[in-house]
């Protein structure tokens, strides 16, 4: 298994703390989270609530 860098690791970790405190999100940083969240599915783990809405 391939391991994220530790400059995307914390970009991904910023973008998920921002959408369990529910503040804005650019759509440029959702579709970056989005292909991660494919490739990597241990990253659905950090999020604190699973809505109906995107993660």
């Amino acid at each position: 298994m391939r391991y994220l860098n530790p400059s995307t690791r914390l970009k991904l970790n910023e973008i998920i703390f921002r959408i369990n405190n529910k503040k804005h999100v650019r759509l440029s940083e959702r579709i970056l989270l989005s292909k991660y969240l494919e490739k990597y599915p241990y990253l659905n783990s950090l999020f604190k609530e699973r809505s109906s809405k995107f993660p």
